[in-house]
């Protein structure tokens, strides 16, 4: 075509962003191309190539851009993400250790409370047994103290109504008389004087008895 042939295009042209060194070859073909009588179709054939190739070059700048942002944003977003974990796992990490320690202290108080309520359980529970020790021994002592009352009552009383008999009696084997009818029974053959006899030891043993008693009744 005439555009093709007023402006040569070449394919080792080197593109280096917005450049336009590797315009000169197209300007200097333009300049020739003046003289010619088809100039005003050229330059507008010549400035919609050249339009077209700057558009181009601004899609392929702006992809490259676009693409380099792109992979910057991924890097940082890479970054970010990395220390956004490395964060998040230090605040848990943190986060634990303070439920860890939070957990051991309510888990010692819980236990000083437990281990208090218990040794104060105990202690109540050891002071009632001591309590109830200490009255039951107390109502055998009043117990045994009633019986040691009692027998030593019973035997006062005893010893009183034993003590009044001996001191009776020496009365009592002073107002009787000898039994001389059984005396007469037991020796009928003898005669008085084995009657007398009998009588006499009756006397003696009488008298011995009444000293016997009165000794006893003494206190």
């Amino acid at each position: 075509s005439a555009s093709s042939a007023a402006l040569p295009m070449t394919g080792a042209t080197k593109e280096r962003g917005l450049g336009f060194d590797d315009l000169t070859p197209m300007l200097r073909a333009g300049a020739r191309g003046l003289d010619q009588a088809s100039v005003p179709v050229t330059a507008a054939e010549w400035l919609e190539d050249l339009r077209h190739r700057m558009a181009r070059r601004l899609q392929r700048a702006w992809h490259i851009f676009s693409a380099r942002r792109a992979k910057r944003r991924r890097a940082a977003a890479s970054i970010l993400t990395r220390h956004c974990e490395a964060i998040r796992s230090a605040l848990f990490r943190a986060a634990l250790a303070r439920l860890r320690a939070h957990s051991c202290a309510v888990a010692e108080a819980a236990a000083t409370e437990v281990s208090r309520r218990v040794r104060g359980w105990l202690a109540r529970r050891h002071g009632a047994r001591r309590l109830a020790r200490h009255r039951a021994l107390a109502a055998c002592d009043r117990r045994a103290r009633r019986r040691l009352g009692v027998r030593a009552l019973g035997a006062w009383r005893g010893r009183v109504a034993r003590a009044g008999l001996w001191r009776s009696l020496p009365s009592s084997l002073l107002r009787r008389a000898p039994p001389v009818e059984l005396f007469w029974r037991r020796f009928p053959t003898d005669g008085k004087f084995a009657v007398a006899a009998a009588q006499r030891r009756w006397a003696l043993s009488r008298r011995a008895l009444c000293a016997w008693a009165g000794a006893l009744a003494e206190p």
